[in-house]
């Protein structure tokens, strides 16, 4: 599927222009814009031919886009934007800069056939002290997508004791979570660290379907694992798959 898409500069001077799709979502009766280049399933699907475009006064080009769908496509509606972006340059010594951009909404519906897309939930957190006095805090990651997952993330401690912070300490995961299983995931700190509270915030994705779910902790004093703590403020965002 392809479409034209035209550029205008209005200005009196010539314009660089870049064109590039970005991830957006449906919420709350809104349109959401991501932030960025922030990818997304269906951006992953647009090709534009010409991802910059030289623009003079007064004048207009055109470029071409392509949507090549596979067809192993989740089905339901996908929601993007075309961006035209225009930037000017920062100023010496700020490190900052001006970026302007315009956009055209886009829609795909997908129909039935392909498999539902990467999806999976994080349940509750238990913190251990093991044998040899280190820690550890665990999960579960259940597959509720209709994809396999090969996980990674991490996890960080924050409002620790006197306001510590420790972390981000890598996931310890298993092989590749297919739809529907169960595998636990792990995280490692120093024995060292004190036992708490501490706010506790699991982040871990799979391609490019995340999830992050908070909850407040405290290590045993002893060995032996904690009460499980339910996880909340959770956020999910499913921004693509691979």
């Amino acid at each position: 599927m392809r479409r034209p898409v035209e550029v205008v500069n209005n200005t009196d001077k010539p314009m660089r222009i870049e064109l590039y799709p970005g991830a957006a979502s449906l919420g709350d009766s809104s349109f959401h814009f991501a932030e960025g280049r922030k990818p997304n399933e269906l951006t992953t699907w647009v090709h534009v031919d010409r991802s910059s475009i030289e623009v003079g006064p007064h004048a207009r080009e055109q470029a071409e886009v392509t949507f090549v769908i596979p067809r192993d496509a989740s089905p339901g509606e996908h929601y993007g934007v075309l961006w035209a972006q225009a930037g000017s340059a920062a100023p010496e010594g700020s490190g900052f800069q001006m970026v302007n951009r315009v956009g055209i909404r886009m829609y795909l519906d997908i129909g039935p056939g392909g498999p539902p897309a990467a999806g999976f939930t994080i349940a509750a957190l238990t913190a251990s002290r093991l044998l040899d006095g280190r820690l550890m805090i665990g999960t579960e990651i259940h597959n509720t997508g209709g994809r396999a997952l090969d996980m990674s993330g991490e996890l960080t401690l924050t409002k620790g004791p006197g306001g510590l912070q420790a972390g981000p300490f890598r996931a310890n995961l298993g092989t590749t979570i297919a739809p529907g299983e169960v595998s636990p995931v792990s995280f490692a700190l120093d024995g060292q660290i004190p036992a708490g509270p501490w706010t506790a915030t699991v982040k871990l994705h799979s391609g490019l379907a995340e999830r992050t779910a908070t909850a407040v902790i405290r290590f045993p004093d002893r060995r032996g694992a904690s009460e499980r703590v339910r996880v909340s403020g959770a956020s999910t965002r499913r921004v693509a798959v691979t």
